[in-house]
């Protein structure tokens, strides 16, 4: 029986990281596979309150959160409505994942009723890292102008 492993890899400003809120072993080896496969250091939080706190105090690319994470669900999961708070220009640096038995793989309408930026049901796993690339790069894209504009604002004022 596999169990959980507490990852708080060092990275600097400008190094990709991951943020996995999984409390189940086997999903957390898969995705954590997956995602250092994409280049990403990794840090773990096994509870809402820890992913909270990482959250306040660190900047990641991505967030990876488990659906039923402490016996939750995706109406209630404390850790997505600590995203909900957040300036949008903060939350806007966050790739976020919301994954388990209750997401429709890739479903645009479940991602925005949730605010999340991808669902991944259980069982499409394996296209983790190929969706979550994907879905950086496009992300990237569409924010680009937003990107820019916020830059010369910031230069002039």
């Amino acid at each position: 029986m596999s169990t959980l492993q507490t990852r708080n890899d060092s990275f600097q400003h400008g190094d990709l990281a991951a943020l996995l809120c999984i409390e189940s072993p086997g999903i957390q080896q898969t995705i954590t596979d997956q995602i250092t496969q994409l280049g990403f250091a990794i840090h773990s939080a096994f509870t809402a309150e820890e992913a909270i706190s990482k959250l306040s105090s660190h900047t990641y690319n991505v967030v990876i959160i488990e659906e039923n994470l402490e016996g939750t669900d995706a109406q209630t999961h404390p850790v997505l409505a600590e995203l909900a708070t957040m300036r949008l220009d903060t939350r806007r640096g966050f790739y976020v994942v919301l994954i388990g038995p209750g997401m429709e793989t890739q479903s645009d309408t479940q991602a925005f009723g949730l605010s999340v930026d991808l669902t991944l049901n259980l069982l499409d796993m394996s296209d983790l890292k190929q969706l979550v690339g994907r879905g950086i790069v496009e992300q990237e894209e569409f924010y680009a102008a937003f990107k820019a504009v916020k830059k010369d604002v910031q230069r002039i004022g």
